[in-house]
């Protein structure tokens, strides 16, 4: 038979009610009476109930993390390092793909994915022009990456402009003066910033900033590969 909260409260000699507050770990519970209860804890082997707890506080305990692919190093190691946080903190991840479609990811933010407390959402087909979704998001979110600026939800990127400019001005300080810059993005169709247009703008920051001519046949494009060209036209 599995061990109820009752069985603990019993071999500990406190209530129900105290069982609950150490197990999930309220702060007004004298340190000999919680010692006492998780050593009842650990003798009898109990585990909490947590769908039923969930049911109580509203919480599940799990939250989620949507990437466009997974097949991508870069996804790969974000979903490593979120679970391996989260397991700290005693929660569970789940993880799904938006598969770099436009539908897919709108789908994604309005929804959230179900039964999580909240979201990581790393967006790769939505931007700029689509912020005002963000206003009717009614969950918790975290947007990862560059792809949606000025929204109100909290937005963890990188600072592309200030990390392209300290890197020129680390070459300009060992005395180079003709830097290139490969990445430069060749197409601006869409009018947003894409994150290597905000590195170049970095990059030319650094060098007006030391004196220097911007030479434009020193910031070269990088061809994409004919499928991954193809997806990012789609």
């Amino acid at each position: 038979m599995s061990v109820t909260m009752r069985d603990v409260a019993l071999l500990a000699r406190v209530s129900n009610k105290t069982v609950s507050n150490v197990v999930n770990d309220h702060p007004h519970v004298r340190p000999d009476t919680r010692a006492r209860v998780q050593q009842a804890i650990a003798e009898l082997g109990y585990r909490p109930n947590l769908s039923a707890r969930g049911l109580r506080s509203g919480r599940t305990g799990v939250i989620g993390l949507a990437v466009p692919e997974l097949r991508q190093p870069y996804f790969a190691e974000l979903a490593d390092a979120v679970i391996a946080v989260a397991e700290r903190r005693n929660l569970s991840v789940i993880v799904g793909q938006a598969g770099a479609d436009r539908d897919h990811e709108m789908a994604v933010l309005a929804n959230g994915l179900r039964q999580t407390d909240g979201l990581l959402f790393s967006p790769e087909r939505l931007g700029t022009e689509d912020r005002g979704l963000l206003d009717d998001v009614t969950y918790p979110l975290v947007l990862l990456g560059e792809r949606i600026f000025g929204g109100p939800t909290d937005h963890v990127t990188m600072h592309n402009v200030e990390g392209a400019r300290a890197a020129v001005e680390h070459l300009l300080a060992l005395g180079r003066r003709r830097i290139a810059v490969v990445g430069a993005h060749p197409d601006h169709r869409t009018g947003q910033l894409r994150p290597s247009d905000l590195r170049v703008q970095g990059y030319r920051e650094a060098l007006a900033a030391a004196g220097l001519p911007e030479d434009r046949r020193l910031e070269r494009a990088v061809a994409l590969a004919p499928g991954e060209r193809r997806r990012r036209d789609a």
